[in-house]
């Protein structure tokens, strides 16, 4: 990437100063705020990008100190595994009520269940086949756990003497004479089964990590990539050490995000996998805008000075896209999901640490990289010389910035082309808020499962078997009198009854079928204890109630009443919800039942179902969604206004923020995609890249002169490249995923390139746009450029006898260490 001149023509470079003037005057409050702002940032950036380039070995050493300092931290790295610790919200009603239940009601059973499908299953030869996998089952399957063997009879729960098992096998016997309208017989006056099986959420993690691989072939895509783009293509000033160090930058910020996160306590999980994503999008985002700020700076022979007013450049953009990113992810510190909390907070840790170390890693490299070109040295054994080296002019030929400069102002700023721009905002923003209200919530845990995989075949064929089946429930009550409480307690099992949302005849309750009990009952010694037909103090509701749980009647009540000898701890009814057609459904369920129960008078009651777990990660996911993007939407208003003190480019940036958020929820939709835990994960990642693309621009036109469409196309030029190589360096990592048949990694593929694409659109083609009709007019800034470039004279470079940049021969800091 060369440097180009743009001249501006003066009358009206001054007739747009003085209108910019007035204009910032009248409309811009903070005209001096960005003054002194820009001016100071710039100047800091100056004196590092000087002091760099000046000593580059000292940055290098801290790098080094703070990346093994960072990785002390891994000592405390733990990988939390438990799905209910990860995903379940810390305040969630239902995780109270599930340890309230788990105290009284122990069960150490898992339930393995199996679906089978014939044309015909009410036949000989049918229950023949099923006994052949019983046997297979019972006496033909070991696993292996510490060097021991275990069979199904070792494993199995222990029903009497056998195992316990319910099988159509059971109702009838097979023998020679056994036939077909023998078992038809035997199961039409028998109980009718519904196969059921629990899914298990290893499954889908061990299906995650299959597709790593995917991941890791993205990466090596991405390393090819940055070793091809980074420099030129001739023996001098091919950049491999540099591109060497962008990579390592990328694997050391990741490894400073483990261990300062594991040192503040925050766990590693499966969804940690994204990080990469993230910190390779936008590190290698961040080493394309250096580098490429460093390209256009060429004519610049000192490299103190020449790193100087690279960072002076690109420090401020990297700085507000940093400092807003960390802010965005940061916010997530507050999220009520373990998983989502510790996973923001490795994001702005890595975030933090590429920023750290592209400046004091990358930077420092690229100086020493330069100084090896400066001698006319091997772009890889620097021991080889070039004597009068002069490179292929085809290597000189910057292809991205050579099509923006000779296109850009051209065809992008040109009348229709705008007209066209704003007219696909305009329909893309229509067509993503319809599709954005009709995204829905999805709670089918099948999805994160392959399509082929056994247990996502098996939940299709239950639904499709079993249609009608819904989400069974229980009713708790807890240290109330019962005796005292029978009108209370009747209306729980009315409500029930009448409620729209459970199925008819699903309703039992061990209280109501007391009381029938108890009506019907003669026994003198049940009436002597009884006043209205119902017990009158509690010794003589706990004689009656013992009797009744110990009858034929009460028998299988039983397991619905932990008492002790003297009252009832806790007890519960059953009932059986209907179908719902989504999770939304199923969520406003859950709250309009508990919203019932909390108008009946007993304070310790609460309804309860294992699936109310899964529903309140569903309900939480959308509520810290919307939270998560509205805080961060917030904080790159702020951050963006107090880094870059213009009022004008705050709001353009986050206006492209909010789009490309808009456009990728709406495509989401028209995509086949729901909200769910893994498309919140990315949705909050989309922030931090959003941001990216528009910011540089932004920036970059904050800082140059000239009219509206200068400042717009030299902002483009020069820092556009590096934005389009990044966004492409981004494209390559994730591409692989496409071909992945597991719903995660398709999510992660659509949702990431829904964000490069409207990313890139809405910061490189529409804010551009925008800029160059009402983009704001500098003030007038401090300039620390002069004094910078002017040294004592006990320094080693010359003093200036005029403005322009003082040329060096070679000194001892261009020459360190590639002298012979």
């Amino acid at each position: 990437m060369s440097a180009e001149r743009y001249v501006v023509n003066e009358k009206d470079s001054d007739e747009n100063k003085e209108e910019g003037k007035s204009f910032c005057a009248r409309y811009n409050p903070l005209i001096v705020v960005n003054k002194y702002v820009i001016g100071f940032f710039e100047n800091v950036f100056y004196k590092l990008g000087y002091s760099i380039g000046d000593k580059p070995w000292i940055f290098l050493l801290i790098s080094l100190v703070f990346i093994l300092l960072s990785c002390l931290g891994i000592l405390r790295f733990h990988q939390e595994n438990d799905s209910s610790k990860l995903w379940i919200p810390r305040n969630a009603q239902a995780l109270k009520e599930s340890a309230t239940i788990s105290t009284y009601f122990k069960d150490v059973n898992r339930y393995f269940m199996a679906i089978f499908e014939a044309e015909n299953v009410l036949t000989k030869e049918f229950f023949e086949n099923l006994e052949k996998f019983e046997y297979t089952v019972e006496h033909n399957i070991t696993v292996e756990e510490k060097a021991k063997s275990f069979g199904y009879k070792d494993l199995c729960s222990q029903l009497g003497t056998g195992c316990f098992k319910t099988s159509p096998t059971s109702l009838v016997t097979l023998n020679e004479n056994t036939t077909t309208r023998d078992i038809q017989i035997g199961i039409t006056n028998s109980t009718s089964y519904c196969f059921t099986q629990k899914g298990n959420i290893d499954a889908s993690q061990a299906d995650f990590e299959k597709d790593q691989a995917f991941l890791y072939g993205g990466f090596i895509l991405v390393g090819i990539f940055v070793f091809i783009s980074l420099g030129r293509f001739n023996c001098r000033d091919f950049r491999v050490y540099p591109s060497i160090a962008a990579l390592f930058m990328i694997v050391a910020s990741i490894f400073v995000a483990n261990g300062l996160s594991s040192l503040l306590g925050f766990s590693y999980s499966t969804i940690h996998t994204l990080l990469p994503f993230l910190t390779l999008g936008i590190g290698i985002d961040d080493v394309f805008i250096i580098v490429g700020e460093f390209e256009n700076n060429r004519d610049v022979k000192s490299l103190p000075i020449r790193a100087a007013r690279t960072l002076k450049r690109s420090g401020l953009s990297l700085l507000v896209t940093t400092f807003t990113d960390i802010v965005a992810f940061g916010i997530g510190y507050t999220s009520q999901l373990n998983a989502l909390r510790s996973f923001c907070m490795f994001c702005a840790v890595a975030i933090a640490g590429v920023f750290i170390l592209t400046l004091f890693l990358v930077f420092p490299i690229v100086i020493y990289d330069q100084m090896r070109a400066n001698l006319d040295r091997n772009f890889c054994l620097c021991c080889i010389r070039f004597k009068d080296y002069v490179p292929n002019k085809y290597s000189e030929i910057q292809i991205v910035q050579l099509f923006l400069k000779k296109y850009f102002r051209k065809i992008i700023l040109s009348t229709p082309c705008r007209v066209v721009i704003i007219v696909s905002v305009l329909i893309f923003s229509g067509i993503s808020i319809y599709g954005a209200i009709h995204l829905e919530i999805e709670a089918d845990l099948t999805l994160f499962l392959k399509q082929d995989h056994f247990i996502s075949e098996y939940m299709k064929m239950q639904k499709k078997l079993y249609p009608t089946g819904g989400i069974f429930g229980q009713v708790y009550t807890q240290d109330i009198e019962y005796w005292k409480k029978d009108k209370e307690l009747m209306e729980i099992y009315n409500a029930m009854l009448d409620s729209s949302l459970v199925q008819q005849g699903s309703v039992e309750f061990w209280y109501n079928s007391f009381r029938v009990w108890l009506h019907g009952n003669r026994s003198s010694d049940i009436q002597g204890h009884l006043t209205d037909n119902l017990p009158s103090n509690h010794s003589s509701f706990m004689f009656v109630l013992k009797t009744f749980l110990n009858d034929q009647e009460g028998l299988h009540f039983n397991n619905d009443v932990q008492m002790t000898n003297e009252s009832i701890i806790i007890s519960f009814l059953r009932f059986k919800h209907i179908k719902f057609d989504s999770s939304s459904d199923e969520i406003d369920a859950m709250d309009e039942m508990r919203a019932t129960l909390s108008k009946i008078d007993i304070e310790k009651t609460f309804v309860f179902a294992n699936e109310y777990l899964i529903i309140e990660i569903y309900k939480t996911i959308f509520q810290e969604l919307v939270t998560n993007l509205l805080l961060a939407f917030i904080a790159v208003v702020i951050m963006t206004l107090v880094l870059i003190a213009d009022l004008l480019a705050c709001i353009y940036v986050s206006t492209c923020v909010v789009l490309t958020l808009l456009d990728v929820m709406g495509f989401m939709y028209l995509w086949d995609l729901n909200i769910e835990m893994v498309s919140t994960i990315c949705l909050v990642i989309a922030i931090g890249l959003a941001i990216d693309y528009a910011a540089h621009i932004a920036v970059r036109y904050i800082l140059e002169e000239g009219t509206r469409k200068d400042k717009t196309e030299k902002s483009v030029v020069l820092i556009g490249p590096s934005v389009l190589i990044g966004a492409f360096a981004m494209f390559l990592a994730f591409s692989l995923l496409s071909m992945s048949a597991g719903y995660v990694f398709t999510v992660f593929f659509k949702i990431f390139f829904l964000v490069v694409f409207f990313g890139v659109f809405h910061g490189v083609l529409f804010l551009p746009v925008v800029l160059s009709l009402i983009g704001p007019l500098n003030a007038e800034r401090d300039v620390v450029e002069d004094e910078m470039e002017s040294p004592k004279p006990a320094q080693e470079m010359k003093t200036p006898e005029s403005n322009s940049v003082p040329e060096q021969k070679d000194t001892g800091i261009e020459n360190q260490g590639f002298n012979n």
